[in-house]
């Protein structure tokens, strides 16, 4: 067995590949305000068919299935997608299924989903939007959501690394989907650990050691960062 390192120093992909149960852990961690919730309040769900790219483990999936008629999650990873079915089968949720495939080419036809979702989805952010764009049907919405510039890994992050610049670039995933016909809005979040620890083991072994470092010298299980969502309408 091989042993489990500190940290991964933000090796995302083999978190991904190896640590499923991680991400499970700290996908679910409560945001406050949630995410979900404010979405809702813009784009309605209900009797629809919603896609879900870049599942993961299946919470933002099964979060969405609350309120669409069918979910359909694609995911490119065997270890997240295995631990999103186990999950579903436990939770005996009828309404979402799974599939593998990547968000640049998705394994869907065109027009079949009323509505595509991103919740940090990686890739190449031209094609992933033209893929969400022809899985939608007339009259639906696509949205992503990410870290909004300059809050990636909140506030420990920038206190660790430096305050990076907001602006725009070219190249950068606001500069390419303002082009694309993308509007936006940002919610200011924060991220509540039930200790030091469970910061230590989720967040500080996915970011690094300097940050699990930060967490404990200052005792921190509150964690802020704000979330861009972009969306648009298909025509």
């Amino acid at each position: 067995m091989v042993e489990r390192p500190e940290s991964l120093e933000g090796r995302w992909d083999i978190l991904y590949r190896d640590y499923p149960e991680v991400y499970e852990e700290w996908g679910k961690i409560p945001m406050l305000p949630d995410f979900l919730d404010v979405m809702l309040k813009r784009f309605s769900l209900e009797g629809k068919t919603v896609l879900d790219v870049a599942a993961g483990t299946g919470v933002s999936t099964f979060g969405l299935a609350a309120h669409a008629d069918l979910v359909i999650g694609v995911e490119p990873q065997d270890a997240m997608m295995e631990l999103a079915i186990a999950k579903g089968r436990q939770q005996g949720v009828t309404n979402v299924r799974f599939e593998i495939g990547v968000a640049e080419d998705l394994p869907l036809s065109s027009d079949s989903v009323d509505a595509a979702i991103a919740f940090t989805a990686g890739g190449d952010v031209a094609k992933t939007a033209q893929e969400m764009v022809r899985v939608v049907r007339p009259g639906g919405f696509v949205l992503r959501a990410d870290v909004a510039p300059g809050w990636y890994g909140g506030d420990v992050n920038r206190a660790v690394a430096g305050d990076p610049s907001e602006i725009p670039r070219e190249g950068s995933r606001d500069y390419i989907l303002a082009g694309l016909g993308y509007d936006f809005f940002d919610v200011p979040m924060v991220q509540d650990y039930d200790s030091v620890e469970q910061a230590v083991r989720t967040y500080g072994f996915i970011h690094g050691k300097k940050h699990i470092d930060y967490i404990r010298a200052n005792n921190v299980t509150m964690i802020r960062w704000k979330a861009r969502a972009r969306f648009k309408m298909v025509p």
